[in-house]
């Protein structure tokens, strides 16, 4: 007899592996605090900037305008990149400990 797809051996252990759940990593909560500080950070830094350039300038499209600039130019957009190289030098320190 012939099985295919789901009825052989292989298909019934991925379709075990479908019920396993997957729980978050300590390093995965740890750089999603840090990103939602980063994040709380820069957010409360354009308000701040916006109010004073609003209350300096009394102009405030141009206080918005700024704390968007501001907004954009704090968040970092290669951050995991980051993350990436910093676990990857972690990993050669470790790898020429030869731990």
């Amino acid at each position: 007899m012939c099985a295919t797809g789901q009825r052989t051996e292989l298909g019934r252990i991925g379709k075990s592996l479908t019920s396993i759940a997957v729980e978050a990593s300590p390093l995965r909560d740890e750089i999603a605090r840090l990103t939602r500080q980063l994040a709380l950070l820069g957010v409360g830094l354009c308000l701040l900037l916006a109010l004073l350039y609003w209350l300096l300038r009394d102009s405030w499209l141009d206080a918005l305008l700024a704390g968007i600039t501001l907004a954009m130019g704090i968040l970092p957009q290669e951050f995991p990149v980051i993350m990436i190289v910093f676990l990857a030098l972690g990993a050669r320190r470790i790898a020429s400990h030869r731990c």
